[in-house]
């Protein structure tokens, strides 16, 4: 795999100074377009729950921080899914819960340290972490190996949110809707 992806670095102005290899800034992209995926999982399973309640289906579209969302969502799913299939989602959606701190790291913090050629290959510290008020994790070492561990991580979850709809849908060709028509709970099964 090439890692040449940034060969026109040079005709940006400040990207040019960005003390990341070419290889971490692969790593970041994916950990960014993972984590979007995840995130989509988690809103067309939250609208869909919510849909035949407008107040609920408001309020979880009014989220827009990923906890507050997931937080609805296993609500829901505790109250609407049958047995193996709410254990099973749940499930997914701690694991995302869990790998969502080291997506922050990585995505809302300023990355600084000596120039590529001047420190370790693929290792830049962090300078500054944003969204994190009073909190920044000076001594953290951003890796192309680290980075690709949670990436890995990301893939995962996004892979087992498909196979969960494709195994709750009985079928390759579904969609959120389908898939969740199969295990939810009938009326009278709610509590």
């Amino acid at each position: 795999m090439s890692y040449k992806l940034f060969a026109k670095r040079k005709s940006l102005r400040f990207a040019q100074g960005i003390p990341l290899s070419d290889r971490q800034l692969y790593a970041i992209g994916l950990v960014a377009s993972l984590w979007a995926l995840v995130e989509f999982f988690v809103v067309c399973f939250g609208q869909e729950l919510a849909k035949s309640d407008p107040a609920k289906k408001a309020e979880f579209d009014s989220r827009i921080a990923f906890r507050h969302r997931a937080r609805m969502l296993r609500t829901m799913v505790e109250a609407e899914l049958i047995e193996p299939w709410r254990s099973q989602l749940l499930t997914i959606l701690n694991r995302a819960g869990e790998v969502e701190h080291e997506r922050d790291k990585i995505i809302h913090s300023v990355w600084g340290g000596p120039p590529v050629g001047e420190r370790p290959a693929d290792e830049s510290t962090q300078i500054l972490g944003g969204g994190y008020a009073g909190r920044t994790f000076f001594k953290w070492k951003l890796t192309y190996g680290g980075a690709m561990e949670v990436v890995k991580k990301l893939d995962a979850i996004a892979a087992d949110f498909v196979e969960f709809q494709i195994k709750a849908a009985g079928s390759n060709n579904f969609t959120t809707e389908t898939a969740l028509q199969r295990i939810r709970r009938t009326q009278d099964q709610r509590p």
